[in-house]
């Protein structure tokens, strides 16, 4: 389901994290390899992000000071926070993939309604699509 800060994955009405969602996918080897390949490029974005923003603000908090600032530390630290966004975009594409290739797996219940209705939270207003 997406959001106005991301995707959140719920079953059930239960919402899973991403370290759920790799438990819940155990059972099928294909979307397990695909939510642990989408898990290792979040957290490596977030390293490369973390390290990005401590240098830019490192260079930052130089030059306010008034201190000479690194603007080569900035520049990668740049460089840095920008490659995190694409780890974090190949994240939701990797993990959207193995939740597809998981449901797909999944052997149909007889009875299915899907329902489409208009949600309202705290992020916003939305369409969600219950089934």
């Amino acid at each position: 389901m997406e959001t106005i800060i991301g995707t959140v994955f719920r079953q059930n009405d239960t919402v899973l994290s991403p370290r759920d969602l790799l438990y819940v996918m155990q059972l099928n080897d294909e979307a397990y390899s695909e939510m642990r390949l989408a898990i290792s490029c979040s957290n490596s974005g977030m390293v490369l992000g973390m390290g990005g923003g401590f240098a830019v603000g490192f260079s930052i908090g130089r030059a306010i000071s008034g201190r000479e600032p690194n603007w080569v530390l900035a520049g990668f630290g740049v460089a840095g926070i920008i490659g995190s966004f694409a780890l974090q975009s190949a994240f939701y594409t990797h993990a959207r993939n193995a939740v597809t290739i998981y449901n797909s797996g999944l052997k149909p219940v007889s009875g299915w309604h899907p329902a489409l209705n208009l949600a309202i939270s705290g992020n916003g207003i939305g369409i969600c699509l219950r089934f």
